[in-house]
């Protein structure tokens, strides 16, 4: 099980929002703690968790969402949709992005979908001396901002990079954002150095975490945290600090999203019975 905050990462939803989501009834912790009041959600749950915000994109209301996610009827499905697909068809050409994806979901009740496996490994992060820049930038798209001032200053005072250089970026907020994140990149240095203003030297110490490496674009990161959230169920572990990834090709060496290969880790601990 796991935390609203880390629950919140893995589905790209806020706490504020989970917490309306089980107000109504429409997403609710598999788990209260009586003592101390906090809840626990699954990895199961973000099965739904995708479902509910297909439903939203959609442009569903929350009532007719909570009606749809809980139906068995097919038929009711379907009439929805094709409902909801001629209100769309009157609107305007703002509204025709909703229109597409319903009907792509329209379409994918009729054919085989296969769904993309992610394997998960479990390793060490060795111990490394890291040049660090952390800042709150105003987006993820902003991360290359950072990258800047750490290699100018590199570059500057001519630090030799270790091999492998694991390239690293660090996403430290507390629940899912998609404005002002606080993300934190990282190099494998050779030698030690005193802090700048911007750029800090550092010790990491080892560290195990969950990996899935995954070639392509960063679209596909709410499957790749839904199996991750499965495997560290499954196992037996618990999330203990923030999600990184590891660039192995990274959008600065390679333009072409598909040709992208990212390392998403984990870091996670073994479950101590109580």
């Amino acid at each position: 099980m796991f935390k609203i905050g880390d629950f919140s990462k893995l589905s790209s939803i806020s706490i504020r929002m989970l917490r309306h989501y089980n107000k109504v009834e429409l997403l609710q912790p598999v788990k209260v703690d009586e003592q101390s009041g906090y809840r626990f959600y699954s990895a199961a749950q973000l099965k739904k968790v995708n479902q509910i915000q297909v439903l939203k994109d959609m442009g569903f209301n929350i009532a007719t969402i909570k009606e749809l996610v809980e139906s068995e009827n097919i038929e009711v499905i379907k009439s929805q949709f094709e409902n909801r697909s001629a209100q769309i068809k009157e609107e305007m050409d703002d509204l025709k992005k909703q229109l597409r994806l319903l009907e792509d979901s329209m379409k994918m009740m009729r054919e085989d979908v296969i769904e993309m496996n992610y394997h998960v490994s479990l390793k060490e992060m060795p111990e490394r001396n890291i040049a660090s820049v952390r800042k709150v930038i105003p987006s993820y798209n902003c991360e290359g901002d950072l990258w800047s001032i750490l290699m100018q200053e590199i570059n500057v005072k001519n630090i030799s990079i270790a091999n492998p250089s694991y390239s690293i970026a660090v996403f430290h907020d507390q629940e899912y954002k998609e404005n002002d994140v606080d993300v934190e990149i990282q190099l494998n240095i050779l030698g030690k150095y005193e802090n700048k203003k911007d750029v800090h030297f550092k010790k990491i110490e080892p560290i195990k975490v969950a990996s899935i490496t995954v070639n392509g674009s960063y679209e596909q990161m709410t499957n790749v945290n839904e199996a991750a959230a499965k495997w560290i169920e499954a196992e037996g572990y618990e999330i203990a600090g923030p999600m990184f990834n590891i660039y192995h090709v990274s959008p600065a060496m390679e333009s072409d999203p598909n040709k992208w290969v990212t390392e998403v880790c984990y870091p996670i601990n073994k479950l101590t019975i109580k």
